[in-house]
């Protein structure tokens, strides 16, 4: 039984193909955080007025098929504009929910640049114990 790899060569072999070498590329590809957050910016611009241009397209549709729902009064052009406001209200969620992932990227970036330490000292002791050190410590010149 011939198996494909004895017809590639055979192939490879009468033909006199040349076969191309896969290179690996060993260097990684660093990308810093401006531009990320730059390519963040446009990727949400773009999805914010694609969006908003398929609500605006989708309320046109309905203003029509309505028309035609209504004139011909057949339930499958009601079913149909069902279907389409349904999608418009659904893409109208998408847009506020595209908002909201915005609100929270924007709230994680400037959460990355504060730091919020406490340094809290909490004496474990009893009273007397805690009078002992104090007056200890205003004794150390």
């Amino acid at each position: 039984m011939t198996t494909r790899d004895d017809i590639l060569k055979n192939l490879t072999d009468t033909l006199d193909v040349i076969q191309p070498k896969a290179e690996v590329l060993s260097t990684p590809i660093v990308v810093d955080d401006e531009q990320l957050i730059a390519d963040a910016q446009t990727d949400y611009e773009y999805a914010r007025m694609r969006m908003k241009k398929l609500i605006e397209t989708s309320d046109e549709v309905i203003s029509n098929l309505n028309a035609i729902a209504t004139d011909a009064e057949h339930p499958r052009a009601y079913e149909v504009l069902g279907n389409l406001i349904k999608q418009s209200a659904d893409m109208t969620q998408q847009l506020l929910d595209l908002q909201k992932q915005r609100k929270n990227l924007i709230k994680d970036e400037k959460s990355k640049g504060q730091s919020n330490t406490t340094n809290n000292a909490i004496f474990v002791g009893t009273t007397t114990e805690l009078q002992k050190f104090l007056s200890n410590q205003n004794q150390q010149p």
